[in-house]
């Protein structure tokens, strides 16, 4: 018995999100039924050892599951729900009344953003931010409207 609050079970919420998104990743392979299988049957062992521990119960388990079946489609969107998140930033600096927005952005998230974001000229590229391996840039997009 969990001597915690334990449901969900978060540790298996995390690996079949995992095992849903490697499925996802290997989607056009031929072995990709073996993929899935291999990695779904990894996140049960996962899920059942955090049972045989003591950390959870069965149901715990489960709910963990039915989480990443339902959290896996806001992961499939992720570009999307940037782009919503980017948009509402954009409209509530407009309605400040700011002039400009200035940000340090993945230049991941910029290619993929909205046309605004993607046609702002960067002011600074950086190649390996914080040696993460990401590329960044610093923009700053014209919030008031040119006039001719």
């Amino acid at each position: 018995m969990p001597g915690h609050a334990s449901f969900p079970s978060g540790h298996s919420t995390q690996a079949h999100l995992i095992a849903l998104c490697i499925n996802d990743i290997f989607d056009t392979l031929p072995q990709q039924g073996a993929v899935l299988e291999d990695a779904w049957t990894l996140a049960d062992r996962i899920a059942r050892n955090r049972e045989i521990a003591g950390g959870h119960y069965e149901s715990d388990t489960n709910a963990g599951k039915a989480i990443a079946l339902a959290v896996l489609p806001t992961v499939q969107n992720a570009t999307e729900l940037e782009n919503c998140a980017l948009e509402a930033v954009r409209a509530r600096a407009a309605a400040a009344e700011f002039e400009y927005l200035s940000t340090l952005i993945e230049e991941r998230v910029r290619e993929a953003g909205p046309a605004w974001l993607r046609e702002a000229a960067p002011l600074q590229h950086i190649d390996n931010y914080l040696r993460s391996g990401l590329a960044f840039v610093y923009l700053q997009v014209n919030l008031t409207p040119v006039t001719a």
